[in-house]
């Protein structure tokens, strides 16, 4: 056979394998062919089965320890002082963590729904087996391609357990965590914003800005900072990490250095602005559920002295505090349950609240749950809480000089310390 004629055969053999059915070729499952989605790792998309973290270790050697020691695992912030929080006196995690609310409805409650770890309550890392490691939920976080429905509690063997989507399909659409991973637990637990801030009405949430692209992270530790929080590795997300210490081209801008950038950037606060805890449970007829009666609504910020270190429910700074910068939060009031005679906050079970909208019997279930003594009678107090504001960073409504230096602006100077001639001058009409 001449060369011309081996040329020939190749091309036609070439030809004809191109003209073969692809099902031959391709990766198919039996819900349909692998559909490639290049801003995924092909890697991942070439999976045949997936177990749980012991797949993710195949490859990711070490991943599982570090995750078991994150906040996303060990929640510590939300342990601290038997579980309560964030200057949050109504109730506590632990006593909380996981149920169903109304079976009928299918109503889930309890913190733990947003939990990586499987169902039980998190525990020391040194403590953890190999079968409580196989629990984490690596795909809630990574997986493009996940039924959030999937994550339903339920009861085996009298634990509850988080069920979690580890089909082939989550397992192959996993890459770099996006906005909507994030947002499948981070969003719900801000429903009317609690915090403060509608994230979604973020610049860098519109501009399509990933979350890590600020909370950059190291081994799985993500860095965030309030004073209502701790900082998970030892630094704090600054706009400064991405943005230059002069930003502005007007140079009377950028001699604003005791001003933290979010107090001109951040100008609403808004959500949830007070809940009562002491009252009686409001009827829900579409979740049959009692609900706690709650206010929301939106107002400029408050203004404080801010360390960027102390921790609790007021801001801690001063004008005298080199290291402190004028910062913007968000006030919210509850009302909760103190026992009469010792004065000491009485947390609820709010799962009996939900069902019953009965206060005593959702304290003496709390009480019951967390151990703490209690005198058989109540009184509401009042208390305050002070969130910062990081997110709802806006350019477009920015406050404009006018908005702070005139005399109805809305910095209160002299609670921030300004002496009255300091204050003259910052008032003037210009």
């Amino acid at each position: 056979m001449n060369r011309r004629c081996v040329l020939h055969c190749f091309l036609f053999l070439a030809c004809a394998s191109l003209a073969l059915p692809t099902s031959s070729f391709s990766n198919e499952t039996p819900t349909g062919p692998l559909k490639i989605d290049y801003t995924r790792p092909v890697e991942h998309q070439e999976m045949e089965e997936y177990e749980g973290p012991s797949t993710c270790e195949d490859c990711h050697e070490g991943v599982v320890d570090q995750v078991i020691r994150s906040t996303h695992y060990t929640w510590a912030p939300k342990f601290r002082n038997g579980g309560k929080y964030s200057g949050l006196q109504m109730t506590a995690v632990p006593i909380n963590w996981l149920g169903i609310l109304n079976k009928e409805k299918h109503i889930p409650g309890g913190c733990g729904r947003c939990h990586i770890g499987g169902g039980p309550m998190p525990i020391s890392p040194s403590n953890l087996t190999e079968a409580d490691k196989e629990k984490i939920d690596c795909l809630i976080c990574h997986a493009q391609n996940y039924n959030t429905k999937v994550r339903y509690p339920r009861l085996v063997n009298g634990q509850w357990v988080i069920p979690q989507d580890r089909s082939l399909e989550a397992a192959r659409s996993v890459g770099r965590t996006t906005q909507d991973m994030c947002l499948r637990c981070h969003y719900v637990t801000v429903t009317g914003y609690k915090r403060g801030a509608d994230l979604k009405e973020d610049v860098h949430y519109k501009k399509g800005m990933g979350c890590t692209r600020c909370h950059r992270v190291y081994k799985h530790e993500f860095p965030g900072f309030g004073p209502t929080i701790t900082e998970e590795v030892n630094k704090r997300v600054k706009c400064t990490d991405c943005h230059d210490f002069t930003p502005h081209k007007n140079k009377t801008l950028n001699k604003h250095v005791r001003l933290d950038c979010r107090t001109c950037h951040i100008v609403e606060a808004g959500g949830v602005v007070y809940k009562n805890g002491t009252q009686s449970g409001i009827y829900d007829e579409k979740t049959g559920l009692y609900k706690i009666s709650q206010k929301m609504g939106t107002s400029r910020p408050f203004y404080f002295w801010y360390d960027g270190v102390s921790h609790g429910p007021m801001p801690k700074g001063s004008i005298d505090d080199s290291t402190s910068k004028i910062q913007p939060f968000k006030k919210f009031v509850g009302v909760a349950p103190v026992d009469s005679k010792t004065g000491a906050f009485l947390w609820l079970k709010l799962g009996v609240f939900a069902k019953t909208g009965d206060v005593d019997k959702a304290v003496e279930a709390g009480v019951k749950a967390n151990g703490h003594p209690y005198s058989g009678s109540w009184n509401a107090k009042k208390y305050a809480i002070y969130y910062q504001l990081s997110h709802a960073v806006t350019r477009k409504h920015a406050l404009r000089c006018k908005d702070c230096h005139s005399p109805n602006g809305v910095m209160d100077f002299k609670a921030l310390g300004y002496s009255k001639e300091r204050i003259a001058k910052l008032t003037k009409k210009k």
